[in-house]
């Protein structure tokens, strides 16, 4: 995915796909600088999607695009809003079950992060647990954790420290 003209594409394929044709043309989309800590943001009530310049340059463009997929998981969050704004009830969950049903109409999985490096992103630091090479935390993290806040690893759900 590399042009307006396949953001524009791809917004009009996932409306169509998931029976919201006319949602099409109300979304609009702009690229930011100052997006450092995501590939991209909805806002459903605006309709609108921000994509990360620097996130858009270090992307991969081979196999799996994960511009495309990001691009399609922010349409799918404007999709599920606006058929919540039509139908009413109880409010969607960011990244639950209509989200995922959206992002699989799509021919995508429904996947939250990207693994692309981002600049901006904080330092890490090794701190000891269960696991044979330790794990890591942000920054802030490890200062909550130094004033008291205890913390587990994901993988051997040891305190770590």
């Amino acid at each position: 995915m590399e042009k307006s003209a396949d953001i524009r594409a791809a917004i009009n394929r996932a409306c169509e796909l998931n029976g919201v044709p006319e949602l099409a043309n109300k979304i609009t989309f702009k690229f930011s600088e100052k997006m450092t800590s995501c590939g991209g943001k909805a806002n459903g009530a605006k309709k609108k999607i921000t994509l990360s310049s620097p996130y858009w340059r270090r992307a991969p463009k081979t196999g799996v695009d994960s511009r495309e997929n990001t691009v399609y998981h922010e349409i799918c969050h404007i999709i599920v809003y606006y058929k919540w704004e039509q139908s009413g009830g109880v409010k969607p969950k960011p990244h639950g079950d209509e989200w995922k049903r959206a992002m699989r109409k799509c021919g995508h999985t429904p996947t939250t992060t990207h693994g692309v490096k981002m600049p901006g992103r904080g330092k890490k630091i090794k701190c000891s647990c269960g696991c044979a090479g330790g794990c890591e935390m942000g920054v802030i993290q490890y200062r909550r954790m130094k004033r008291g806040t205890q913390y587990k690893c994901r993988k051997c759900k040891k305190t770590i420290s």
